[in-house]
């Protein structure tokens, strides 16, 4: 249980920061 709670805070992490990233983007256009 631990290790697929890593896996998916992990993938939370990346899916949030990609679409941090890309609103940042988009604003900055």
């Amino acid at each position: 249980f631990e290790r697929w709670n890593n896996l998916s805070v992990l993938l939370y992490d990346v899916l949030v920061w990609d679409l941090v990233t890309a609103c940042s983007a988009w604003f900055q256009v």
